[in-house]
C-alpha cells in the first residue's frame, strides 16, 4: 500500500532565476557556479517508520530546504561536502532573495550542483531595484569572504 500525504500544503517549491550558488566547503575548497535556475523546495515533508498496519509506526513532519538545478530532471544522487552557502537570485514574483546557511552541496549524476541546508537558512528579500542593486552587491561581498576551513586557526 502506497501512504498519500496527510500534509500537502507543508511544503513549497519555487524557482530562482539568474542563481548564483557560492559555497566554501569544511574541508577547503570552494564551489561557484553562475546563471542558474534552481528548483527551491521548503517547508515540512512526512516521513514515516514501519508498515502502514505496525502499531509501532512512527510518523513525523521534518524540516528541510533543498535546491537542485531545474532542468526537468530529478536529481537520483550526488557526492557532496558541508560547508557554507550562499544562494542569490530572482523569484517568480521579481524579488531578489540571497539564501545563505550552513548545509551540504555538491553535484548530481548529472554534474549539476544540488544541496539542502541543515538548518532553516536566512532569507533576505529585496523588493524593487535598488534593494536587490544592494542585495546582489552584499551576495558578491559576502561570496568574496573567506570562511573558516577545519583545522585553521582563525
Amino acid at each position: 500500500m502506497t501512504d498519500a500525504t496527510p500534509w500537502p500544503d507543508t511544503e513549497t517549491e519555487y524557482l530562482l532565476t539568474d542563481a548564483r550558488i557560492v559555497a566554501t566547503l569544511k574541508k577547503g575548497g570552494a564551489i561557484v557556479e553562475d546563471g542558474l535556475t534552481l528548483s527551491i523546495r521548503e517547508g515540512r515533508s512526512w516521513n514515516t517508520r514501519g508498515e502502514h498496519d505496525d502499531p509501532t509506526r512512527e510518523e513525523w513532519l521534518e524540516y528541510h530546504f533543498s535546491f537542485h538545478v531545474e532542468d526537468g530532471t530529478y536529481p537520483e544522487s550526488m557526492v557532496s561536502q558541508k560547508g557554507q552557502i550562499v544562494i542569490s537570485g530572482t523569484h517568480p514574483n521579481g524579488s531578489v532573495l540571497l539564501i545563505q546557511g550552513k548545509g551540504w552541496v555538491g553535484y548530481d549524476e548529472h554534474g549539476n550542483p544540488e544541496g539542502h541546508f541543515e538548518q532553516p537558512p536566512k532569507v533576505t528579500v529585496a523588493i524593487g531595484p535598488d534593494a536587490a542593486t544592494r542585495l546582489k552587491r552584499e551576495a558578491a561581498r559576502m561570496a568574496a569572504l573567506t570562511f573558516p576551513v577545519e583545522g585553521t586557526v582563525q
